[in-house]
C-alpha cells in the first residue's frame, strides 16, 4: 500500500488535487463543529489537505500518515498549528485521551484492518470527544474489483451495515450519519491513480458499458448532459461521540 501512495504522491499533494476541494472540506468542517481550543488528529491524512483547510478553526492539528513523501509535501505549505507525524494508524504513538477530535477522511477503503484503526482512533480520543470517519460506501456489484484494478492500494469499501457496526462497536456513544452523493469525471478519477494501461482499459470498458445500459458495476457510471463519462459515489460521514 505504501509503495502505491509514494508513486501517487505528486498528484495527491498537488494544489489542484481533488483532496483539496473546498466544498468537501467545508462539508466535513461543518459536521465536526470544531472549537477554538480543540486538538485534532487527522488520521491517514496524507499531505494534510483537510487540516490545512480547517487550520483556523481549532488550536492544533496533527496529521498522521505512513507516507513520508506526502507528509513532507504538506509540511512545506502548512500553517504553524499543523504538525505532521509519520506513523502507523493501527499503532499510534499517542497517549490515551490525547485529542478532542479524531478524524479520518477517504482512507478506510485503503486499510487492511479497518476496525483496528478505528479502535486506535477511539483510544486517543478523550471521553466526550468526537471520532469521525468519512469514506465512500460500497455500491455493490464490481465496486471493489474495479477500484482495485484502478488502484491496488484499495482494500474494501464498507457497506452501510459494516460502517454502522464498526462505529457502534466502539461502545457507549451516539452515532450520527450524513450522506453525500458525489459525481466525478471518469478520466480525472483514472488519471489520479494512473493505473497500468491494461487495468485502465478494463475499468474504462466496464464503466463505458454500464453507461450505455450494460451491467451495473456499483460505480453508477453515466453520461452527463455534455456526454462526459461520469461515475457517482455515495459518501458516508460517520460521527461517533462517546
Amino acid at each position: 500500500m505504501r509503495r502505491e501512495f509514494v508513486r501517487q504522491a505528486p498528484s495527491f499533494a498537488a494544489s489542484g488535487s481533488f483532496f483539496g476541494n473546498e466544498s468537501i472540506a467545508s462539508w466535513i468542517g461543518d459536521a465536526l463543529t470544531l472549537e477554538a481550543s480543540d486538538r485534532v488528529l487527522d488520521v491517514c491524512g496524507g499531505a494534510g489537505h483537510l487540516s490545512r483547510a480547517l487550520a483556523d478553526q481549532a488550536r492544533e492539528f496533527t496529521v498522521l500518515d505512513l507516507t513520508r513523501e506526502l507528509l513532507d509535501a504538506g509540511q512545506q505549505v502548512a500553517p504553524q498549528n499543523v504538525r505532521f507525524v509519520e506513523a502507523d494508524a493501527a499503532a499510534m504513538p499517542f497517549a490515551d485521551d490525547e485529542f478532542d477530535v479524531v478524524v479520518s477522511r477517504f482512507a478506510f477503503h485503503h486499510l487492511p484492518d479497518q476496525r483496528a484503526v478505528l479502535r486506535e482512533m477511539a483510544r486517543v480520543a478523550r471521553p466526550g470527544g468526537l471520532v469521525a470517519v468519512i469514506d465512500m460506501a460500497n455500491g455493490g456489484g464490481r465496486h471493489d474489483e474495479l477500484e482495485i484494478l484502478r488502484d491496488p492500494s484499495h482494500t474494501h469499501a464498507f457497506t452501510d451495515a459494516e460502517a454502522s457496526s464498526m462505529m457502534t462497536g466502539l461502545g457507549e456513544g451516539r452515532l450520527t450519519v450524513d450522506v453525500r452523493r458525489q459525481a466525478m469525471a471518469v478520466e480525472a478519477w483514472l488519471t489520479q491513480a494512473a493505473p497500468p494501461p491494461a487495468a485502465r482499459d478494463a475499468v474504462l470498458g466496464a464503466l463505458t458499458a454500464e453507461a450505455a445500459g450494460g451491467d451495473a458495476t456499483g460505480l453508477h457510471a453515466h453520461r452527463d448532459a455534455d456526454g462526459i463519462l461520469q461515475l457517482a459515489q455515495r459518501w458516508l460521514l460517520l460521527l461517533w461521540r462517546s
